[in-house]
C-alpha cells in the first residue's frame, strides 16, 4: 500500500492568501531595498509582472508544465533585467516561501503516524519550484520530510491535472492504482482525476471564506493588498490548523483587525512620548489591555499595562465619603511618580476622566493622557491630553464588541486595608452564551499570528484600513450570523447589561411596534 500527499494547502500553507502575496512581499523588498540596483518600473510593478510572467511562461513553454526558471526567462523578456537580477530574483522567491511557510499540523501527522507504521509515503505536487527547494520549505515545518520522495509537475513536465504525474509516480514506485492512497484539497488533480485511475481519495475540502472576508477582498483586491494577504494568511491558519468554533473565527479574522489597529497606534504613541506604564480602564479597555500584552511582548518594549476598575457611576460622584475611595483606589492603583503614564478607554466624553483629574489635582498638580478610539465631545477644562485614534461614528458599535465579562464598577471598599472594586453581580453564563468570550481567544489568536508574520517577514504591514472597512460593514451592511452575533451581547449605553444589544424580534413583537407604538418608551423582550 502507498499513500501519497499533495503539499500545498495540504500539507503546507503561508502566511499570506495566495501565492501572489509572496510576489506582493518581494515587492516591498524591492521598494525598500537600496543597494540592490533595480528600476523604479519593476520594483513598484514587480508584483503583477511576476504574475503576467507566469502566464506567458505557460503559453510560450512548449512543456507542458513549467520551472521557476521558465517564469524569470518570461520576465527579462518583459522588463530590462539580467541574468544575475533574475537569479538574485529567484533565490529571493524561494527565501519568501521559505519565510511564509506554515505547517497545517493535523496532515502532518497523518504523514508521521503512516512513516511510523512503515507505510510507504511520497509527496506529488504540480509547482513551478524545484524538488530541492520544495525540500527546503518541508523541513522548515518538519524534519519528517528529510527523506520522503517528492515529485514535482516543473521537473517532470507533468501534471497531477492531465494525470500524467500519477502515471510517472506509477511506473517510478511499482505500484498499482487499486494500492495507491492519495490526499490532497484540489477538486479536479486531487479527486477527480486520482478517482478516474483508480487510486483511492481523501478529499481535504478548503475552508470558505466569511461574507466579511469576500467584501475585503472586492473592496481593496487580494492579489493587490499585502496587508490583506497577511491578514486571511493569519485567518487561513487558524482555519487549517485548529478547531475553532464560528465565534472564535469571528474573532480572529474580524475583532482582531478592527481592534489591533488602535492598540498598535496606543503603542506608537506611547513609544513616541516616553510613556512606560498603560492603565486600561474598565470595561472597555479589558480585552484591549491583553492584546497590548502580547504586543508588548512580542515586540519586547519596556512598557507595563494593568487593568483598573471604574465606570461613569463609580468617577462621577460626588457624595464626599465615595470620592475619597475613589481617591483611595486610584492612589493605590496607578503610579504618579512621574507624568509617562497614560490611560486607555475606547469611546466617550472624557467627562468621567475629568472627574477624576479634578479629584487627583485637589492636592497635586497632576496631567493625565487619556487613549481614545474615538469621542463625541471633548472636555476642555480638564487637565488632560487627550489622544484620539479615529471618528465616533461607531463608537456604540465598538463598546458592544469590547465588553468585558464582569459587572460594571459600582464603587470601591476597603479590604483589610486594600481598596477593591465593587462590581455589579452577573451572570456568568450569559457571556459564555453569547459567544463573547470565544470571540476574545479569536482576537488574541489573530494579535499573537500576526505579529509573528510581520516581525518574521520584517516589512511594514499595517492594516488600519482594513479595521475601519470591517467596522463600517458589522454597522452598515452586517451578514445574518453577525448580526445574531454582536445582538445577543448584554450591553447598553447605561452599563447595566440587563438586556441584549439588539436582540432578534419576533414577526408578532415587529408587528406590534409598527402598529401599537405611539410615544412611549418601549420595553424590552
Amino acid at each position: 500500500m502507498m499513500y501519497s500527499f499533495d503539499i500545498f494547502d495540504t500539507l503546507l500553507t503561508r502566511s499570506v492568501a495566495t501565492p501572489s502575496g509572496i510576489f506582493l512581499i518581494m515587492q516591498e523588498y524591492l521598494l525598500t531595498d537600496d543597494e540592490k540596483f533595480y528600476s523604479a518600473y519593476l520594483k513598484k510593478n514587480f508584483a503583477d509582472l511576476r504574475v503576467k510572467a507566469e502566464k506567458n511562461a505557460r503559453k510560450l513553454n512548449t512543456y507542458d508544465e513549467i520551472s521557476l526558471y521558465d517564469i524569470y526567462e518570461a520576465l527579462r523578456g518583459m522588463t530590462d533585467i539580467s541574468v544575475k537580477d533574475a537569479e538574485e530574483l529567484m533565490d529571493l522567491e524561494v527565501e519568501t516561501e521559505i519565510k511564509c511557510a506554515l505547517g497545517i499540523s493535523d496532515n502532518i501527522l497523518k504523514v508521521n503516524r503512516l512513516l511510523q507504521q512503515t507505510e510507504k509515503v511520497v509527496l506529488i505536487s504540480d509547482m513551478y519550484l524545484s524538488e530541492k527547494d520544495i525540500r527546503k520549505i518541508l523541513k522548515k515545518v518538519s524534519p519528517i520530510f528529510s527523506d520522503i520522495p517528492i515529485y514535482i509537475s516543473s521537473e517532470y513536465r507533468c501534471t497531477k491535472r492531465d494525470g500524467m504525474l500519477y502515471l510517472k509516480v506509477k511506473e517510478i514506485e511499482n505500484i498499482q492504482y487499486n494500492e495507491w492512497h492519495h490526499f490532497g484539497d484540489n477538486y479536479l488533480s486531487d479527486v477527480c482525476i486520482p478517482s478516474a485511475l483508480g487510486i483511492k481519495v481523501n478529499y481535504i475540502e478548503a475552508k470558505k471564506r466569511s461574507p466579511w472576508e469576500m467584501a475585503m477582498c472586492n473592496y481593496f483586491g487580494l492579489e493587490l493588498s499585502c496587508s490583506l494577504q497577511v491578514i486571511l494568511g493569519v485567518v487561513h491558519k487558524g482555519n487549517q490548523s485548529l478547531c475553532m468554533n464560528d465565534r472564535e473565527k469571528m474573532g480572529m479574522s474580524l475583532g482582531g483587525v478592527i481592534l489591533f489597529p488602535y492598540v498598535e497606534w496606543i503603542i506608537k504613541q506611547c513609544l513616541h512620548m516616553g510613556i512606560s506604564r498603560l492603565y486600561f480602564i474598565a470595561r472597555d479597555g479589558y480585552i484591549l489591555q491583553q492584546m497590548a500584552d502580547i504586543y508588548i511582548r512580542e515586540n519586547q518594549l519596556k512598557i507595563h499595562t494593568k487593568y483598573i476598575y471604574g465606570s461613569r457611576q463609580a468617577w462621577r460622584t460626588e457624595e464626599g465619603e465615595e470620592k475619597e475611595k475613589v481617591l483611595r483606589y486610584l492612589l493605590q492603583e496607578i503610579d504618579l511618580s512621574d507624568n509617562k503614564f497614560a490611560l486607555v478607554d475606547l469611546n466617550g466624553t472624557g467627562y468621567s476622566v475629568e472627574c477624576i483629574s479634578r479629584l487627583l489635582n485637589e492636592n497635586q498638580n497632576i496631567y493625565i493622557s487619556v487613549f481614545y478610539y474615538a469621542m463625541t465631545k471633548r472636555v476642555i477644562k480638564a487637565k488632560c491630553n487627550f489622544m484620539i485614534y479615529s471618528t465616533g461614528e461607531y463608537g456604540s458599535l465598538l463598546e458592544a464588541l469590547c465588553r468585558a465579562p464582569h459587572g460594571v464598577t459600582l464603587g470601591y471598599k476597603n479590604l483589610e486595608g486594600r481598596y477593591v472594586p465593587c462590581l455589579a453581580e452577573t451572570d456568568e453564563n450569559k457571556w459564555i452564551n453569547c459567544g463573547l468570550e470565544d470571540f476574545f481567544r479569536g482576537v488574541l489568536f489573530f494579535t499573537q499570528e500576526f505579529l509573528k508574520i510581520r516581525n518574521c517577514l520584517n516589512i511594514d504591514i499595517e492594516i488600519n484600513r482594513q479595521g475601519d472597512f470591517l467596522l463600517k460593514y458589522c454597522n452598515d451592511t452586517p451578514d445574518q450570523d453577525l448580526v445574531e452575533f454582536i445582538g445577543d451581547i448584554w450591553h447598553d449605553d447605561n452599563n447595566i447589561d440587563d438586556r441584549r444589544y439588539a436582540p432578534k424580534l419576533s414577526k408578532k413583537q415587529l408587528f406590534d411596534i409598527y402598529m401599537w407604538r405611539t410615544t412611549e418608551e418601549y420595553q424590552d423582550f
